[in-house]
């Protein structure tokens, strides 16, 4: 019989899969109705402010892609934003991030706060990246200047802050969606990084999802004309987690019982 430990070192941390990622190597037409490099067979569904190359227009929008998380699973949604800028002070910001419903249409509608495509889990950048008020949520509705965290369930879930510093007009932004726990027991945790770091920076830690809380689709949001810069790549890929102890216990067990008869 195996020892546990070899039995652990010889399966699979997880089996990972590429649900979506695009490089946005396209041309500088609209991004809505565009396949992704890698896709589940959906399109963007996106506002004339983001285009097949990752420029972006002067207005507030989305741009989307239908998914429905399912129990068992733990998602990473990537999306790296270059050049962005702003004038200095201006608040407005790019986002990523889980959502619930999509819209070709532009307008501060469509943009993960409230109305046609609104947020579940999901996080921003600043333009102007020195005012360190970048911000992380869970759920959409606004509560105030820079707070958008009614959630869709009720609950009151107000942003939180985040920073990295020195700041750099180049930011990759990650949120960890973990369904392992089941349905009511999903959690999310945010990242950043800039080109300068080695690694991801935990940015906000791992919390529940509000109840009642809908994802139906991933993508990217801009809030306003005030801020600009490039989607330069965007991907979402599932992994089913390591097994569990007792899976490793069962396994090795196996041969015994049967020796046993």
């Amino acid at each position: 019989m195996l020892p546990i430990a070899i039995l652990a070192a010889a399966m699979p941390a997880s089996r990972a899969a590429t649900i979506f990622s695009d490089n946005f190597d396209g041309d500088g037409s609209d991004l809505d109705g565009a396949t992704p490099d890698v896709t589940t067979g959906v399109n963007w569904v996106a506002s004339a402010n983001f285009n097949r190359n990752g420029t972006t227009g002067d207005g507030p929008g989305s741009a989307t892609l239908a998914f429905t998380p399912a129990n068992g699973f733990t998602y990473t949604l990537d999306a790296t934003y270059g050049g962005l800028s702003a004038n200095s002070g201006d608040t407005d910001w790019f986002a990523v991030g889980f959502v619930n419903g999509q819209s070709s249409a532009s307008g501060t509608n469509e943009r993960f706060i409230t109305g046609n495509v609104v947020g579940s889990a999901w996080m921003m950048a600043r333009g102007d990246f020195n005012l360190t008020t970048n911000n992380t949520f869970l759920g959409t509705g606004q509560l105030g200047s820079g707070n958008y965290g009614l959630g869709e369930g009720g609950g009151d879930n107000t942003g939180q802050s985040w920073s990295l510093s020195p700041p750099e007009s180049t930011v990759d932004l990650r949120i960890v969606l973990d369904t392992t726990g089941g349905t009511g027991n999903w959690t999310a945790t945010w990242y950043a990084k800039r080109p300068s770091d080695g690694s991801y920076t935990l940015v906000r830690s791992t919390e529940s999802l509000l109840t009642g809380a809908t994802i139906t689709a991933v993508g990217l949001a801009r809030s306003n004309p005030g801020v600009s810069g490039t989607v330069e790549s965007f991907s979402l890929v599932s992994a089913v987690p390591e097994p569990s102890t007792v899976l490793l216990l069962a396994l090795a067990g196996i041969p015994l019982l049967r020796r046993r008869r």
